[in-house]
Order: C-alpha cells, then sequence, then structure tokens
C-alpha cells in the first residue's frame, strides 16, 4: 500500500494544490526543514467514497505512516519515467523522512530533515544537490515532476548573531520549453493555480526582511509569503531573502 500511496497518487496530484516550505530554527541555532504537499481539495477526484470505504474495510484507510525517503523501495513517485535514476537519487537523503496523512478530512505529503545545525544542513544539501544534477542529466522532465513537490528543493542557510538568509541551489525549469504538447500546455495552465508558501519561524523577533510581499506574525518571529507554482519554478530564487532581528 505504502508503494501505491507514493507512485500512484503523488505524481498525479501536483497540481491544483499548495506546497509549503517550513524552518524552524531554535535557540540554540539548530535547523529542522520540512516540505509540505498538501492535495485535501482534490481528494473527491482521487478518491470516491465507495472507494476509501473499500480501503476501510481492508485496514488502509485512514492512513498516517512515516517512510525513510532514502529507501529506494519508498522513493517511487514516479508517472513512468526513469525510476533507476530516481532511485539513485534518493539514497542521497539519509537524513530525511516522509509522513503521509489521509483521511476523510484532509491528504498531505509533508518531507522533513532531522534537527541539525546550519554548517550540517548545509552540507548535506549539496550532497542533495549533486545526487539531483545526476538525476536531472538521466531523467530532466521526472526531476521537473519532482520540483514540483518541494522534494527538490536544495536550500543553503546562512546565520550569525543579527541575521539569518535564505538562498536556493535550485535549477530553474523552463516550462514553456519542456511543456509543449497539449497535455504540457494543460499540466502549465493547472500549476498557475497552484501555491507555493514559505513560512520560517524563528526564536526571536524579525526587525525587517528583504523578502518581497513578506508578512510578520504579530509576535515578530515567524515569516511567510506566496508565489505562484509557476513562478518558483522557473525562477526558484523569487524566495530568497534576509532577515534582520531586533
Amino acid at each position: 500500500m505504502k508503494k501505491l500511496i507514493l507512485c500512484g497518487v503523488a505524481m498525479t496530484l501536483f497540481f491544483s494544490c499548495q506546497v509549503t516550505e517550513r524552518m524552524y530554527l531554535s535557540e540554540s541555532g539548530m535547523v529542522r526543514q520540512e516540505s509540505e504537499l498538501d492535495f485535501t481539495s482534490l481528494m473527491a477526484f482521487a478518491y470516491t467514497p465507495e472507494a476509501r470505504d473499500s480501503l476501510r474495510n481492508i485496514g488502509e484507510f485512514p492512513i498516517d505512516t512515516i517512510v525513510s525517503l532514502a529507501d529506494s523501495n519508498q522513493f517511487t513517485m514516479s508517472n513512468g519515467t526513469n525510476e533507476k535514476a530516481q532511485a539513485e537519487f534518493a539514497k542521497a537523503f539519509t537524513k530525511s523522512k516522509m509522513r503521509y496523512v489521509m483521511n476523510d478530512e484532509e491528504s498531505k505529503f509533508i518531507t522533513f530533515t532531522e534537527e541539525m545545525s546550519v554548517d550540517s544542513f548545509n552540507a548535506y544539501q549539496k550532497n542533495i544537490r549533486t545526487a539531483l544534477i545526476k538525476y536531472e542529466q538521466a531523467d530532466e522532465l521526472g526531476a521537473a515532476n519532482l520540483a514540483e513537490s518541494g522534494l527538490t528543493n536544495v536550500l543553503q542557510y546562512k546565520l550569525s548573531a543579527g541575521s539569518f538568509e535564505r538562498t536556493t541551489l535550485n535549477k530553474a525549469y523552463p516550462l514553456d520549453n519542456m511543456l509543449t504538447d497539449s497535455t504540457g500546455i494543460s499540466a502549465k495552465e493547472m500549476l498557475n493555480m497552484s501555491e507555493y508558501k514559505i513560512e520560517y519561524h524563528f526564536p526571536k523577533a524579525v526587525k525587517s526582511t528583504t523578502l518581497k510581499n513578506a508578512e510578520i506574525s504579530a509576535d515578530g518571529k515567524t515569516v511567510t509569503a506566496s508565489v505562484g507554482m509557476n513562478d518558483i519554478l522557473e525562477d526558484p530564487g523569487i524566495l530568497n531573502f534576509k532577515v534582520e532581528f531586533k
């Protein structure tokens, strides 16, 4: 069932959903990062009430499970593309897991890293980037599909006593060049209805940020912003930013 979840559902529901990138910074300087793919609104199309009841009868609904992303038997979110290249890419995710939640109220994939220092996080992300480059060379479209989920979001953080900075190492995906047939055009139209959001949590209040259209929480400790999925795929640096702490 786990393989069916990751293979059959994810790649068909990357459109008309919201991806939220979250980061939690502790007072000790440790970071934890996660990406949430929320496709709750599409559940009616994916699973009818009858289908849910059938799964419920055999103990496969509702679901709340956690799997290792480095386990190639689980990381099979493929739509028929190069599964071997994808499995090799998965091996880089030694410090990441995926939680899959599906019930009558919500459906989400949440990938998350272990809590680690900023230096360790940056080194881990660079290793993922190296593996991603190899994956892109073997299967560019497959890599683009995973990019829509936030799974291939490779980040670098910079932390000092008075500031924090987010930079992405992501490659831009020129969708106009990659998706040219009628199916691709429809996919781009659906991506226009999808949103990419960032939500960064800090242990102290933010004085200012370079993030465009950012919203800062009432206590000053959470910064959020969102862009269209097309925008983040074609210009990954659009959400690069720096904050200054009070």
